[in-house]
């Protein structure tokens, strides 16, 4: 028995509904051909220990800690408010507005991608801090 991926690529709705949108069906050949140079590179790199993300669906450590301190984050707080500046909080964004349930869980508010203090006055407007967990992501460790 073949072992089903923990996470595919569902490509279907990038073909063409109308002429001059998305792809034509008989495109996918040729793309495949040239994106092989691209996925040899990356498993070559992936090989090397250059890069790490290919891991990332098949590690499991840390994850009930990581299950634990989200269930006590919605039990405990109404919002969450994630610091970060640029490619800091790309992540965060990324998984939330993946998994975001409408209706369920804290709001998530963004701050750092701009510094401006009227901007920042504005998203906290409504927030009660006490009710507030915050998340400071930093990629390198060395943002302020």
């Amino acid at each position: 028995m073949q072992k089903k991926p923990l996470i595919a690529y569902d490509y279907s709705r990038m073909f063409a509904a109308r002429p001059g949108q998305g792809f034509a069906r008989e495109d996918v050949p040729e793309m495949q051909r040239r994106l092989e140079a691209v996925r040899a590179e990356l498993l070559r790199r992936k090989e090397a220990g250059e890069i790490g993300f290919f891991s990332i669906p098949a590690a499991r450590r840390g994850l009930r800690e990581v299950e634990t301190m989200a269930a006590a984050v919605r039990r405990e707080f109404k919002t969450l408010i994630v610091i970060g500046i640029g490619g800091s909080d790309l992540g965060a964004r990324a998984i939330i507005r993946a998994l975001k349930e409408p209706g369920r869980g804290v709001g998530v508010r963004f701050i750092g991608a701009n510094t401006d203090p009227e901007e920042i006055a504005a998203l906290l407007e409504g927030v009660d801090l006490r009710r507030a967990a915050l998340n400071i992501i930093s990629k390198s460790g060395d943002t302020i």
